[in-house]
């Protein structure tokens, strides 16, 4: 729940105050920081603070979340197959990496052959690698079409190596690749949705004009669109970045100002994807999304909506059961605290995350002068009343020297 105190709209800057929930145990705790707060704070989160009943404040240090996905895959490997009777020769060329494993890609077959590997630098003369391996395919031949036997080997780095597989007893295996299995994670941000506020989408000649306004800026890291029509689509996207609302202004020959949108724009591409929603990395911090769609001499694209989303982010910080927390942000002017972060060493593996909630906005002036200008604007005030007061000081002056 987000309450609004003071009055002010979303779009307004506003000062955030919102109570922790309470926790059961000491230890560390992951604070997710909803798009309310992030939309308030600054984009580093240097004006973050958690401060206990007392006043003190609490370190901590935010994370990007991330999942860890499987990154394995198939690379395949030049093969050349070799005449050989009744046996099933190839020549995998490896160029000298260091292996301890080759993948077979075979279309699917229940069978058991025995198999010979050697290894060669020049392909002339071949050594013994492995032999009477016996090659045995474990994937169930009526629930994949296809199947991937691996055969493992001493580690080995030869330029060449030969696969042989007698047939004599059975038909040959057919044989659509070798290649190497890479195994692997990797780590995939998860991303928060980002409401848009208004989307309007019109199209003017041969170009879909796209505007997007979030109720905050934030860093946007995808855009999504979904495209009902047509089914098969490849169009450029042209998309403004935030620098252009900040461009210098010039005047025309006519006295007209006008912005310079000189590399304010990119380039990106919009694909179908068999019915699925086509993304774009768009990596800028920003409130508002512009975006053109060359359309050509095609219809233009039918966009259903689009979804913005930006990195999950939460704070690491150390919590006592018992004590009342808050976090603030929203002063513009503050800058990161330096804390003693040496707790990330005694981070555990999995952190209890903790969910904000009743956040109070109290809006500010944004737009407030620099002090110097403060001191401008009233300065030329007060002159011109000092002005005036003499003026009508010497009126009078004067007209009591006439009488």
């Amino acid at each position: 729940m987000i309450l609004l105190l003071a009055g002010g709209e979303t779009l307004a800057q506003h000062v955030c105050r919102v109570t922790l929930p309470a926790v059961p145990t000491d230890g560390f705790y992951a604070i997710d920081l909803p798009y309310v707060i992030r939309g308030n704070a600054q984009n580093t989160l240097a004006d973050l603070r958690i401060t206990d009943s007392e006043g003190r404040e609490v370190a901590w240090m935010p994370r990007e979340d991330t999942q860890r996905k499987y990154a394995g895959g198939f690379r395949p490997l030049s093969v050349e197959v070799l005449s050989v009777p009744e046996t099933t020769q190839l020549v995998v060329e490896a160029g000298g990496e260091t292996l301890s494993s080759l993948t077979l890609r075979m279309n699917n077959a229940e069978v058991r052959k025995q198999m010979t590997l050697e290894g060669s630098n020049d392909r002339q003369r071949w050594f013994v690698v492995r032999e009477r391996i016996d090659l045995v395919n474990t994937t169930n031949p009526m629930l994949m079409p296809e199947a991937f036997v691996k055969v493992d080997f001493p580690l080995s780095n030869y330029l060449y190596y030969k696969i042989a597989i007698s047939d004599s007893l059975s038909a040959p295996l057919n044989i659509t690749e070798v290649g190497v299995m890479k195994e692997g994670y990797t780590y995939v941000s998860e991303m928060l949705e980002v409401p848009v506020q208004e989307l309007t989408i019109s199209t003017i000649g041969k170009q879909t004009h796209i505007n997007a306004v979030l109720s905050y800026k934030i860093q946007v890291a995808d855009v999504e669109f979904h495209i009902s029509a047509p089914a098969y689509y490849e169009r450029q996207v042209k998309m403004w970045f935030p620098e252009y609302d900040r461009l210098p202004e010039r005047r025309t020959l006519l006295g007209k100002r006008t912005n310079t949108a000189e590399q304010a724009w990119g380039w990106f591409t919009l694909r179908s994807d068999n019915g699925r929603p086509t993304n774009i990395s768009y990596n800028e911090y920003t409130n508002v999304l512009r975006m053109e769609v060359e359309n050509k001499d095609d219809q233009p694209l039918h966009i259903d909506s689009i979804k913005v989303y930006a990195p999950k982010v939460y704070l690491i910080a150390f919590l006592q059961a018992g004590q009342i927390y808050q976090l603030t942000c929203g002063d513009a002017t503050a800058v990161r605290p330096e804390y003693d972060l040496s707790f990330i060493r005694q981070l555990p593996d999995s952190l209890t995350h903790l969910t904000l909630a009743e956040i109070e906005l109290h809006p500010i002036d944004i737009a407030k002068r620099a002090w110097w200008e403060e001191v401008m604007h009233y300065g030329l005030w007060v002159v011109i009343i000092a002005v005036i007061i003499q003026i009508v000081f010497t009126v009078r002056k004067l007209l009591k020297q006439k009488s």
